[in-house]
């Protein structure tokens, strides 16, 4: 069974190794560690960066500590720094860039950081950037509420054909959680028709078995409903949680350890890809309970507790770094899966900020 105190002491362990090891002096993070072969990469992914730094937000709002909030502010000025001025639509904006490159879930991440930022600090010294890049998103989407614009080079303007299944709801989070801070119903008008446009069109003719798992749609929709409630956004979070919950492995008594884990479509043993329909669910949840879906919501925290008692499974704890050069990175992060023992930033990401979800849930 996992109650609170075993998620507390979770996120502690974390909180306290890896978290307070992973941040260089420059604010950069070690991305990719191979604790087997002691080994990093030279890859890196702003994205992954920003989305990292909103779990150790969430970690630091949960258990307030001086050290961590040093190396957050570290994290988030390394960010910062790679956000530029850009013009789109002859409006000036502001963008992240990373290798001459802008995506559109890069600004969204990166106003999701500095809003919890913002939020816990009450420290509004980003607002202005945060309204600057947020433009960018709104210059992006065309009448019908579609963000026409994902990836797109800084130097020459030259828009790619590239089209993520989560930039979107990443998007329209950004700005739900830019509006709170702010009120400007801009956001949240040009939120709501992303998500109509997702909803109505793009998932159109999606059922059980094809739905998008779209955790960060989940986090906007729940957002969203509380703002301007809609049928339909409703139904579909109903819809993404019965796919989740249909692909989910559960009562397998051969391989006890498997169950809570997915099939996406096939059976997947990562922590992370089970991390993220524990983030969307713990969403759902908080979402379908408050306005009286009971029963869906019974369902929904079962699947919640099986997914998070088979990523816990995949914790390093002391007894899984003894053999391990760098012990004090290594610890409390969450390797890749079972069978997989590397770890990169955003593994730990989903899980904690799972983790801090699920707690929050047991704590109503």
């Amino acid at each position: 069974m996992v109650t609170k105190d075993i998620l507390l002491e979770a996120i502690y362990l974390t909180k306290n190794n890896y978290y307070k090891n992973v941040v260089k002096k420059n604010g950069k993070y070690i991305y990719y560690y191979s604790p087997e072969q002691n080994k990093t990469e030279k890859k890196y992914n702003i994205l992954r960066h920003a989305g990292t730094t909103y779990s150790i937000l969430e970690t630091y709002e949960l258990m307030p500590d001086d050290e961590l909030l040093k190396i957050l502010e570290s994290a988030i000025n390394y960010m910062v720094g790679k956000v530029k001025d850009f013009k789109i639509n002859e409006k000036e904006v502001s963008v992240a860039v990373e290798k001459d490159t802008i995506k559109l879930g890069g600004n969204a991440l990166t106003i999701i950081m500095l809003a919890k930022y913002t939020e816990i600090t009450k420290n509004f010294v980003y607002m202005e950037l945060m309204q600057r890049m947020a433009k960018y998103i709104c210059e992006t989407q065309n009448k019908a509420g579609e963000f026409i614009i994902q990836k797109q080079r800084y130097s020459t303007k030259e828009i790619y054909k590239f089209k993520s299944e989560y930039y979107p709801g990443e998007a329209i989070l950004s700005l739900i959680r830019l509006y709170q801070l702010d009120g400007n119903k801009d956001w949240l008008n040009s939120a709501e028709l992303a998500s109509c446009y997702l909803i109505k069109t793009r998932d159109k003719h999606a059922d059980v078995n094809t739905i998008i798992h779209d955790h960060w749609l989940l986090y906007a929709l729940n957002e969203l409903y509380r703002e301007k409630p809609h049928d339909i956004y409703i139904e579909h979070v109903l819809l993404i949680t019965k796919s989740m919950m249909k692909s989910q492995i559960t009562g397998n008594i051969e391989n006890p350890d498997w169950n809570g884990a997915y099939r996406i479509p096939h059976i997947r043993l990562e922590s992370t890809p089970t991390a993220c329909r524990s983030e969307g669910l713990c969403a759902a949840y908080n979402l379908l309970h408050d306005y009286g879906y009971v029963t869906e919501s019974s369902k929904i925290i079962k699947s919640i507790k099986e997914g998070i008692r088979f990523q816990l499974q995949n914790q390093l704890r002391p007894e899984s770094v003894v053999s391990y050069k760098n012990k004090k990175l290594c610890l409390g992060a969450f390797k890749r899966g079972i069978n997989c023992h590397d770890l990169r930033i955003d593994f730990t990401q989903h899980n904690i900020s799972s983790l801090i979800a699920y707690y929050k849930i047991l704590l109503i």
